[in-house]
């Protein structure tokens, strides 16, 4: 009999965390982070005023939809301008080496995987639904590599998933990216 209550309890307790930590995952949202692979220096992105994001490559195309490309482009965008990162960030449907009035980088990248919500419970137990991007930051004047990095959407809500969600994600992770390269937000 003790067996099966501590059984019990060991079962409510488990349940009650998971139940806790989606209640956080959901009143937290979609979240982004990244890994610098390397750099030019310190803050190299510190000298730039304007950010020009590319439409990512998407490696996938069966099972990335076109739409979620888009997505991700005009997210990263919004949340760049959202943060005041820059005076300008525009999107760019290609890269395209050439001299501006005012310092430009680029964000560029691919889409390189992607989990669903095509399998049942997948968000509860293999930590949740993800977009990976590996993304290089480049002068637009020289045509020069300045940061390589992987971005990474994540989704742990179970209430979340859908294509914004993971957009969305991206685009924190891309904000992360150019706060680690030397961008703060302006006050």
């Amino acid at each position: 009999m003790k067996k099966v209550l501590l059984a019990g309890v060991v079962a409510l307790c488990v349940g009650c965390t998971t139940a806790a930590k989606q209640a956080y995952y959901t009143a937290k949202g979609p979240q982004g982070n990244c890994l610098l692979v390397r750099s030019d220096g310190m803050d190299p992105l510190r000298k730039y005023n304007s950010m020009e994001v590319v439409r990512f490559q998407n490696d996938l195309p069966g099972i990335i939809e076109n739409s979620l490309v888009s997505t991700v482009q005009s997210d990263i965008v919004r949340e760049l301008k959202e943060k005041g990162l820059f005076l300008e960030v525009t999107a760019v449907p290609a890269f395209q080496k050439g001299a501006t009035q005012t310092p430009t980088a680029v964000l560029r990248g691919r889409l390189v995987d992607i989990t669903s919500d095509k399998i049942p419970g997948q968000k509860l137990i293999g930590g949740g639904n993800h977009l990976i991007a590996q993304v290089e930051v480049v002068d637009k004047a020289s045509g020069k590599v300045i940061a390589v990095a992987n971005i990474r959407g994540v989704i742990k809500s179970v209430l979340e998933g859908g294509e914004s969600d993971l957009a969305h994600g991206m685009a924190r992770g891309a904000k992360k990216l150019c706060e680690k390269l030397g961008k703060r937000e302006r006050k």
